[in-house]
Formats: C-alpha cells, structure tokens, sequence
C-alpha cells in the first residue's frame, strides 16, 4: 500500500468471488473509492451487484477491457483493481448517460460538484467511456473547457479486442451509452502523462475526403484510403488488420505536440476506420517505431523523478500497444517492467489526454508513495 493507494488483481471465477477476493485484499479502514477493470467475461449484473456490496460503502467503478495489468502483470480474463483511501484523497464520482444526446451544456451544472467540497490544491481529473458512443471528443473538450488547469487522463472502454461493445460500471450497475468521470484531489502532487512511441516520418497523407460523424476516412492523397494506406506502408490492401495498423500508425500534429490517429479497420467500400475523430483537410504522417519498452521504462523513470521517489501509477493503454506487445515478443518484458513500477490498469479502445482523445498511447496519473494526507 502507499499513501492511500491500493492495488490487486484476480483471475477466480465466477465474478463474484473475484469480488470478494479483491474486497478481502482491500479491507483498509477508509476506503472510499474502487475502480475495477475486468475482462468482458466479468461483465454481468451478478458481478456488478456483488461489487457494490462486498466494497460497501466504498464507491465502485469501472469498465470492460481488452486486457489488465497490475501485480500479477499484463494479463487478460482477470479483474485489476485500484482503491483510494480517505483521508489521503478526496474524490467524487459522476455518471454521464446518454451520451448519444450529449450537449456541453449539460456539463455546466455539474462543474461545481467535480471535486469535493473544501478539496486540497492537487486536483486531477479520470474520465472512463463507453468506447464505442464516438462521444469522446466531445465531452473532454467541455470538460477541458470547463477546467482548463486540472489534469485530465482516461481510457475507454472495450471488449477484449471484438469491437463490438463496452460496459461501464457504476453502482451496481453496468451502462452503455455513458461516460464517469472522477474527481481526485489531494494534497500530494497528481502528475499525469502521455507516452508514445512513435516518431513522425516525411511521408504525408492528406485527408481529401470523410464521413467525419462515423470516424471514416474514404480517400487519402485524393485516392481511396485503404488503398493508399497500404501502398505506402508496402501491403497489400487485404492483408490491413490491427497488428498491421499496430505497427504503421498515422500521426497529427497539434499545438506543437505529435498524437495518433490509429485505424481500426477497413470498410466495405475501401474506407479506413478511425478510433478517433478525423476531418477532411488533417495532414496526417506515417510513424515509425522506436523501442516500446525502452520508451516505457524511460517514462516512468522520469514520472518518479518530477514526482520525487516511488508511486503507484493507474494507467490507460491502448489496445494495439498490446496488439504489438505480443506480437513482438514484448509482452513478459514490459509486464515485468510495469510491475516493478506498480502501474495499474488496462488495455483501452482509446485514451484522453488534457482535452484530447487519441490513440495507440500510454497515459496516467502518478500518485506519491510517500505524500501527505489531506485534511
């Protein structure tokens, strides 16, 4: 345990006795608030109600994966879970449903309640979505714009890699269609951060024609996108799939920083899917790779160094990081890599980063093993 932050992870079956497994683990006077990433096979209103109530009155949230990591390393078909304790952390806990209606107005009247009352200064923002609802961009902007100087990290959810559907929990229940967003303060520094590792080529694409409302690009460079997509990443268009997209992303460059635009998929009529939002117009370019781990491992370094000694670190990494992981041969080494500097989290269907939803990256927050309770 650190300062107020706990972790644990299972594989037991059926659901609800990896519920009670964790509760045991984390049964810590002051547990306030337990996030749970859990494999689709988890996802099921037993499971749901079994959490609320083995971690009462703890809080519970969370969401489906397409993988875990935490004590037990980089893993799938398991639960990881992260608790916070008061008085260490203050947190609130908010459900956005219907998201398909979503408005930024509707945030307005809730910019009061991200954070408790009286809150310490260190104040950071968690957002998990149902990562399929296509609403990420929007609601992380409103929030951006809502708190411009808070820090804000997440992930969305997924479904082991179908790409079909994603489950969030609150409360008991499990929602589609809905976004959480989590308000932490404290009086020790929340640093939050972004890693990739790719680095921008020359090679340039232009977006020259899109559907932008279903994150679908139908011609790069004035050709059709799968096509030209896979001639300048020498495939043939019928061999694109995600370990292909994994290795060859499409990069933007915004306010002097590089993220990615990862593809998902190929549409009947030679279109690229996105997992994020596109526009006709954006200059896109290939990326090419550096050392995955090696970059890992210097991030987090540097993560202890700015917090100033050890953290527990909850974190939000894409699904095609691990698509590549394994099919590298990386997976044990950055599993190893990843516990030695107790990161916490799961494989996501896309990140958020400040006010930003992107692809193929690492974010997180860092807590100090070693900070101060609040008050």
């Amino acid at each position: 345990m650190g300062a107020g932050v706990l972790q644990g992870q299972s594989f037991a079956m059926p659901p609800e006795q990896a519920v009670r497994e964790l509760a045991r683990t984390m049964a810590v006077p002051g547990l306030d608030l337990v996030l749970l990433f859990f494999s689709p096979r988890y996802a099921t209103e037993a499971f749901a109600r079994a959490a609320a109530a083995a971690f009462a009155p703890a809080r519970v949230a969370g969401c489906t994966t397409s993988g875990e990591f935490g004590p037990l390393g980089y893993r799938e078909d398991s639960v990881a879970a992260m608790g916070f304790l008061a008085p260490a952390f203050g947190a609130t806990l908010q459900l956005l449903p219907d998201l398909d209606r979503f408005q930024a107005a509707r945030l307005a009247p809730l910019a009061r309640g991200l954070f408790p009352r009286a809150a310490p200064a260190h104040r950071a923002l968690i957002t998990l979505f149902d990562g399929f609802s296509g609403k990420e961009e929007v609601v992380v902007g409103a929030l951006h714009g809502l708190a411009a100087d808070v820090p804000l990290c997440g992930g969305s959810a997924s479904d082991g890699g179908r790409l079909e559907q994603s489950l969030l929990l609150h409360e008991g229940e499990l929602h589609r269609n809905a976004a959480l967003v989590v308000g932490l303060a404290s009086e020790a520094p929340l640093h939050v951060f972004k890693t990739e590792h790719f680095r921008p080529t020359d090679q340039r694409l232009v977006v020259t024609a899109a559907d932008s409302s279903r994150r679908l690009v139908r011609e790069l460079n004035g050709l059709p996108a799968a096509a030209e997509y896979a001639r300048l990443t020498g495939t043939d268009p019928a061999h694109l799939d995600l370990a292909h997209f994994a290795e060859h992303p499409l990069m933007v460059r915004v306010r002097g920083a590089n993220f990615i635009r990862s593809c998902i998929g190929v549409d009947g009529m030679g279109g690229l899917r996105f997992a994020c939002a596109i526009d006709v117009g954006l200059v896109l370019r290939l990326g090419r790779g550096q050392d995955m781990a090696c970059d890992i491992e210097g991030t987090l370094t540097e993560v202890e160094r700015k917090v100033g000694g050890p953290v527990d670190i909850l974190g939000f990494d894409c699904l095609l990081r691990r698509q590549e992981m394994e099919h590298s041969g990386q997976m044990d080494r950055i599993g190893a890599l990843m516990r030695r500097h107790r990161l916490l989290g799961f494989s996501t269907f896309g990140e958020q980063f400040q006010g930003m939803h992107i692809n193929q990256t690492l974010t997180g927050i860092a807590f100090p093993r070693g900070g101060t309770a609040a008050r």
